[in-house]
């Protein structure tokens, strides 16, 4: 399916638990100094046991505890929950943190980091919010600036993540190179962004070498690859796009073969450019700003039995994908529903319409699909009903999606179906 970045591409969120040491105190009845340190370890491990948790919760609840333990007990409770999905947890026990300490740049810290993982706008600026008040509490801490500025990277505040990349920056010669590099690649991304192209190839090519995270490093690459495709420079965006794809083994480099597949169409290398695309294209990547096509596949009754759970499912999130689009989506976006039309025999054909206005139940589109069917063709206004929408579909600007469940159901088990 389409080339879709995961959160942590977008943001770069780093483990917490290593950046606060814990500072002895007497042995107590709860878990001892050393104890302490060891679920610490384990916690940082990924290899935690429920001994560990409870021992936890034990030591955050007991009163007769010192307040500094309570708070660092409650803020590893929050990093395990988090680590294993379990969200609302780990915001509890960090709020139960707060309460014993309200000041508490460990604390503080944490729960900036657990509302990272979003792109919500609302819930972005929540995060935001908390990342101000953990470096108020810790200004000293690289790793809180390049997750605010991932953050804001995200909400395309490219020149405002560029300065928490820069402050980042220059901490990181008290700290680690890690975060260094991190930093510097993640202002190439902004530098891209804002199309400052030769100041983004130039601090891109220098980092290239430095240890960077996989993700982090095919996002560098890529944007170097697209800021030298920008410039004309296409056998070094080639380069660029090529590392990139020998460093990924999924689906998700169809984007990839597609922008190295523009670039041989611009040096007039069609046998390339047509082969990278016709990989893109297998791979389930859309070209930026299409609804996804149809594919023609033979289904009997069976097949047919199986898209019903999917339209169920789809007509459930109408709603909110409706007011998504009633309110204005981003520039560049496409919203499209999945329907049938019927022709005076009631021979019928499944389409895509992309929505062009929509009132009440009514919704007015295009039909964006060749089809056979007497008396409709590519392009015509049309108009569909709520109650005959099976299923919907948004892409955005890099040709990534949302929704297309019978799309995804027949790309994952249908595909070899003529």
């Amino acid at each position: 399916m389409p080339y879709s970045k995961s959160n942590s591409a977008h943001l770069l969120i780093l483990l917490l638990a290593c950046s606060f040491t814990w500072a002895p105190l007497a042995q107590s009845k709860s878990l001892s100094d050393s104890q302490l340190k060891d679920v610490q370890e384990r916690v940082q491990n990924d290899s935690i046991t429920a001994d560990d948790t409870k021992s936890l919760e034990e030591t955050a609840k007991n009163k007769a505890q010192p307040i500094m333990r309570r708070v660092h007990c409650f803020a590893l409770l929050s990093q395990y929950y988090f680590s294993k999905g379990k969200w609302q947890p780990a915001s509890d026990a960090i709020e139960e943190a707060l309460k014993l300490d309200g000041k508490s740049p460990e604390a503080l810290a944490q729960r900036a980091y657990i509302h990272s993982y979003t792109t919500d706008p609302k819930s972005a600026a929540l995060a935001l919010k908390y990342y101000d008040q953990a470096i108020a509490a810790n200004q000293d801490k690289s790793w809180l600036y390049l997750n605010r500025g991932s953050i804001k990277k995200l909400q395309k505040q490219f020149k405002e993540a560029i300065a928490d990349f820069d402050k980042a920056d220059q901490l990181t010669m008290r700290e680690t190179k890690h975060h260094h590099a991190m930093a510097l690649a993640l202002k190439t991304q902004c530098l891209g962004q804002l199309k400052m192209y030769e100041d983004c190839i130039k601090l891109g090519d220098s980092i290239k070498s430095e240890a960077l995270p996989d993700l982090l490093k095919t996002d560098l690459l890529e944007e170097t690859g697209l800021a030298k495709l920008s410039l004309n420079k296409e056998k070094d965006a080639i380069a660029d796009f090529s590392q990139a794809l020998k460093m990924l083994a999924t689906a998700a480099i169809g984007r990839l073969y597609y922008l190295r597949g523009v670039c041989h169409h611009k040096l007039k290398e069609t046998e390339l450019a047509n082969k990278d695309l016709d990989q893109a294209i297998s791979l389930g990547f859309r070209v930026p700003g299409a609804p996804p096509p149809d594919r023609v596949v033979k289904l009997d009754l069976s097949s047919e039995k199986l898209f019903q759970p999917l339209i169920a499912q789809a007509r459930k999130t109408l709603p909110e994908a409706k007011a998504r689009f009633l309110k204005g989506l981003p520039k560049g976006y496409t919203f499209s529903v999945t329907t049938r039309i019927y022709d005076k025999n009631k021979k019928f054909e499944q389409v895509f319409v992309i929505v062009k206005s929509w009132s009440g139940d009514r919704i007015e589109g295009i039909l964006n699909n060749e089809v056979q069917l007497q008396g409709f063709k590519l392009g015509q206004a049309l108009t569909v009903y709520e109650k005959d929408v099976l299923d919907w579909t948004i892409v955005n600007t890099k040709g990534e999606e949302e929704g297309n469940l019978i799309g995804k159901f027949i790309d994952k088990n249908l595909a070899d179906q003529k």
